[in-house]
């Protein structure tokens, strides 16, 4: 019954993060107005469109009201989050409460980022108790990771990496090391790679990246052992 009470916990949290990342894009209060709305339509929702994941496959993807096609990213995200906080979470405990509050904000860097292409850099704040929680795997040493930053700075300087991604990286640098951020960025790349071939047409100019860098320190965490 915990596992079970850690992934509804999971998916409710990242349906909040991404309400709250689409309504601050839109300048609006993650709190109001109250009742989600349908963002084709403006139809408020009912209670039972509003079910994590199962809200979606009800639907069959589309809105009950005015039919149009709903964003994979918001069902997806929260299955990805409802399945890492049921790995992740052991007890009723600060480090639980820790895991859902780092696995919460990747959710909502990833949707800022997704659907706005920026993100907000106060709330990397919520990565940091990766170092208090997990161990990095990889030698301890201190040179690459200095190097690893050169690289990605580089990389920003010329419009290969944004800003955020910089911001997203060097967090990691700072909490679990330049090994476990290799390992991110790479994994990450792979899966801009994969969702690039299988969206059928490249896409032109910048693209966001922070969601698959948040999928790949999430699934890094699900395999690091916790200190």
């Amino acid at each position: 019954m915990l596992k079970l009470y850690f992934f509804l916990l999971g998916t409710i949290l990242a349906s909040f993060a991404g309400l709250a990342a689409v309504r601050l894009g839109n300048g609006q209060r993650p709190w109001s107005p109250g009742r989600s709305y349908c963002d084709h339509c403006r139809r408020q929702l009912a209670p039972w469109q509003l079910i994590p994941v199962c809200g979606y496959l009800i639907q069959g993807g589309r809105c009950h009201y005015c039919h149009a096609r709903l964003s994979i990213f918001y069902p997806l995200s929260e299955l990805l989050t409802g399945g890492a906080a049921l790995a992740l979470c052991q007890s009723l405990s600060l480090d639980s409460a820790g895991i859902l509050l780092v696995l919460t904000t990747l959710v909502f860097l990833a949707s800022t980022d997704h659907f706005y292409q920026f993100i907000y850099p106060v709330a990397l704040a919520g990565l940091f108790p990766l170092g208090l929680l997990f161990t990095p795997p990889g030698p301890k040493v201190s040179w690459p990771a200095a190097l690893l930053f050169s690289l990605l700075l580089s990389f920003t300087v010329l419009h290969s990496l944004g800003w955020g991604d910089l911001e997203f990286l060097t967090v990691l640098l700072l909490t679990l090391g330049w090994y476990p951020t290799a390992l991110v960025l790479l994994a990450a790349c792979l899966l801009a790679l994969v969702v690039n071939f299988a969206s059928g047409r490249p896409r032109h100019g910048p693209a966001p990246f922070i969601p698959e860098l948040a999928l790949a320190t999430g699934v890094l965490l699900v395999f690091m052992p916790p200190i």
